[in-house]
């Protein structure tokens, strides 16, 4: 099995090791190829049109998408990132690869070395994250495609704990969310029956 992920610096792994992104582990723990396509400061539609390319050369199964905070910092809303994300999608389907949602873990600005220099500006925009995930989740029904939500596990535990930011998480957070992942693989549910 071969899963392209793409994503932005939360895929990447922007603070950590390689060998400590949750890509990395989640391949050693399932025993899959998972190719790390995460790039730091990518938008949603750079993901869509890095799609083609990407699979061109890696021939995967499936993309595990993981999109949309950039998107958000940015313009300061979410409908650039809902349009091509479901955009991104459809272009899978069509290219005959399937597609998986990621949910990325919640934004935190009451992070003492909080990435974003606008801390208020974040905090602000945290709704539209809730509303981004919300969206996502309905896509994911509406489109009938698995969905992994990191939030939960990071749900209620302290930010130094699982970020290194507010946004990116730490090697800890990494190893979480590496977790959820290998979890839903194996759920009789067969969220991830691709695996």
């Amino acid at each position: 099995m071969k899963l392209l992920c793409l994503g932005d610096s939360l895929t990447y792994g922007y603070g950590v090791s390689r060998r400590n992104t949750w890509v990395c582990l989640t391949a050693e723990r399932t025993g899959h190829t998972l190719i790390n396509c995460g790039l730091n400061g990518d938008t949603v539609v750079g993901m869509r049109e890095r799609l083609p390319l990407e699979a061109e050369w890696e021939r995967p199964d499936g993309v595990f998408v993981m999109g949309g905070t950039n998107d958000i910092l940015i313009t300061g809303g979410d409908a650039v990132a809902r349009r091509d994300l479901a955009d991104l999608v459809r272009q899978a389907r069509k290219m005959e690869i399937t597609p998986i949602l990621g949910i990325a873990p919640e934004v935190r600005g009451d992070a003492e070395n909080c990435f974003w220099p606008d801390r208020e500006g974040l905090r602000t925009r945290i709704p539209i994250f809730e509303a981004y995930a919300a969206w996502q989740l309905r896509l994911a029904r509406a489109e009938d495609i698995p969905v992994v939500d990191f939030r939960p596990a990071f749900a209620g535990r302290p930010t130094r704990e699982l970020y290194l930011d507010g946004i990116h998480p730490n090697a800890a957070g990494h190893a979480e969310m590496a977790d959820v992942l290998c979890r839903a693989q194996s759920e009789p549910t067969g969220m991830l029956g691709m695996f």
